[in-house]
């Protein structure tokens, strides 16, 4: 009887009435035996070169979904997934796109040859005949794989994302193990004072350095006042609804500085929007710039927008964009804040060569006030920390006594 393949692949996706017989030529009445039915025909039937084609797509379908039983079971139980097994996937993916741009003809030796061996009632392959491939018989196929295509992607695609993020995701952790090494050399000049990750994290960095800067500045001249308490104080990590507050001025004063003064960052930006239309991994802020643009500038095309004519229109929707909480601060949004805050920022990164770190990024004219505000970047985990200096800044130590 016809079948909705649809449906048909929804519950092959799920594993409904599957068994590993349903892909073998016994198998023809199961569920994966329906769904090449459905997608070949049944006046494909006594054509050999049909047969062969959807026993390739069953076989093919049985071997993503072997894969995918097998993925599950290991990661269900916490088990580590072998290269061979990842190996295998890959394979079984380059099979199913191969399979799918040919339309399944190359993936039938039979189907793809000039001439084909046509069944002959009642007969054996010693009375079989060659004769050519009829055309209509070919476009059934491919007509039967273009349906097929969606189920078998749909299976082995999410398999193919996941391996890859694990990697991905192992690849991190490794780079933030050793970034975290590295970064712990800071800790000899500085105090970290950990703020929440949740894409405000160089505001609120900012905005608690800022705070130690001005309380620095409100110490009176030879008062005897003790440097190291007042770092104590400033180095106690705050309440997550305060660093919210902090964080959202200092986002806004950044943005309300790029808006009034967009030409002076106007540079920056584009090469920002430059890289974000352009990168071959997006983050989810490249996303949204990219969707921005494309609504407002009619695309996202980094040759069209990154020019002269089109900068006004693209540093206004930049703007906006980062202008929304938890949008990871950029360059153009470091140096903006810089100037509203009237502040040297250093951003420490690590330093694989010298196992150390080292000042990738310092903005701030010559005329601002130390002590600057320090910051280090976990770019593993995109993440910024302040960083307090164990030792009082030379410029405030008739601040706090005598020089010993």
């Amino acid at each position: 009887p016809p079948l909705d393949v649809k449906k048909a692949a929804g519950s092959m996706a799920k594993g409904d009435g599957v068994t590993e017989d349903d892909a073998s030529e016994k198998g023809e009445g199961g569920l994966y035996g329906q769904l090449v039915f459905a997608c070949f025909g049944e006046g494909l039937d006594p054509v050999l070169e049909a047969r062969n084609a959807g026993r390739e797509a069953a076989r093919l379908l049985e071997r993503c979904l072997r894969l995918r039983r097998t993925v599950n079971a290991k990661w269900t139980n916490g088990d580590v997934i072998s290269d061979l097994l990842r190996e295998e996937v890959r394979k079984t993916s380059k099979a199913v796109e191969d399979a799918v741009s040919s339309c399944g003809v190359a993936a039938s030796p039979l189907a793809a040859s000039a001439s084909s061996t046509l069944s002959v009632p009642g007969g054996d392959e010693k009375n079989s005949i060659d004769a050519p491939t009829p055309k209509s018989t070919l476009r059934k196929i491919k007509q039967g794989w273009k349906m097929l295509a969606p189920v078998i992607r749909g299976i082995i695609s999410p398999l193919v994302s996941y391996l890859d993020d694990e990697i991905k995701e192992k690849e991190r952790a490794q780079a933030a193990e050793v970034e975290s090494t590295c970064l712990k050399a800071l800790e000899k000049d500085f105090i970290p004072v950990p703020v929440p990750g949740d894409g405000d994290c160089f505001y609120a960095a900012a905005a608690l350095g800022e705070r130690f800067r001005k309380a620095l500045s409100e110490v009176p001249y030879y008062s005897n006042s003790n440097y190291e308490s007042l770092l104590e104080v400033h180095a106690t990590p705050s309440p997550e609804v305060t660093l919210r507050e902090l964080a959202k001025e200092a986002r806004e004063k950044a943005t309300s500085k790029m808006r009034e003064y967009h030409h002076r960052y106007k540079k920056d930006v584009m090469q920002s929007v430059e890289q974000s239309l352009t990168t071959p991994t997006p983050n989810a802020t490249d996303l949204r710039l990219r969707e921005f643009l494309l609504e407002i500038c009619g695309t996202c095309d980094a040759k069209v927008l990154c020019t002269p004519s089109r900068s006004s229109d693209v540093v206004e929707v930049y703007v906006n964009v980062h202008a929304t909480p938890g949008i990871f601060a950029e360059a153009p949004q470091i140096r903006a804040l810089s100037d509203a805050l009237t502040a040297k920022i250093r951003v420490h990164v690590c330093d694989k060569e010298s196992k150390g770190s080292r000042v990738d990024f310092e903005v701030g004219d010559s005329w601002f006030s130390d002590p600057p505000i320090d910051v280090s970047l976990h770019m593993a985990n995109s993440h910024y920390t302040l960083l307090l200096p164990r030792k009082c800044p030379p410029f405030y130590l008739s601040r706090f006594g005598p020089v010993s």
